[in-house]
């Protein structure tokens, strides 16, 4: 009987290492496909923005008339910084998440969240025609709190039966 329980603990174990690890691929992949957007030259990037804003504004227009308003492509790229480190602030809270040590995990999120925010930043110094901007991480860390928030009040939901 003792071997049953050993080897439900070992499989229970390795259940949760398999989770984490999951995680942890995720969190490593979006922090790549952020990295790879920051690597687009300036003209690259505001192609991309402006596309998306036209598409954008196209549907608003059919929605709500032609003297609607406009996104800006200012307006695309910070609401898609927040959008970036929302998902981010997710995955890393389901990373580090042992609900033991929530608080700590919360501040986990925001030192990780936060140092990849400005190093993300920093990295676009070195790429053609972008900056840095302290605002970019502002709203990056918006992304992280909302996550945040909302990740939260995920885990302390009753469960339903």
């Amino acid at each position: 009987m003792e071997s049953k329980k050993v080897i439900s603990a070992l499989h229970s174990a390795f259940s949760t290492i398999r989770q984490k690890a999951l995680w942890w691929v995720l969190v490593v992949l979006w922090c790549c496909l952020i990295f790879y957007m920051s690597s687009n030259n300036a003209d690259e990037s505001s192609n991309q923005s402006m596309c998306l804003a036209n598409l954008l504004n196209h549907w608003i227009r059919q929605l709500l008339g032609p003297h609607a308003f406009s996104l800006s492509e200012t307006a695309v790229r910070k609401t898609a910084h927040f959008f970036e480190y929302l998902v981010l602030g997710c995955l890393l809270f389901m990373g580090f998440l042992d609900r033991s040590k929530l608080a700590r995990n919360i501040l986990y999120v925001f030192i990780a969240g936060m140092l990849f925010a400005v190093s993300d930043e920093l990295h676009q110094l070195f790429v053609p025609g972008r900056t840095a901007r302290f605002f970019d991480v502002l709203i990056d860390m918006a992304g992280i709190g909302v996550a945040v928030g909302i990740m939260i009040r995920l885990i302390k939901r009753p469960k339903l039966r």
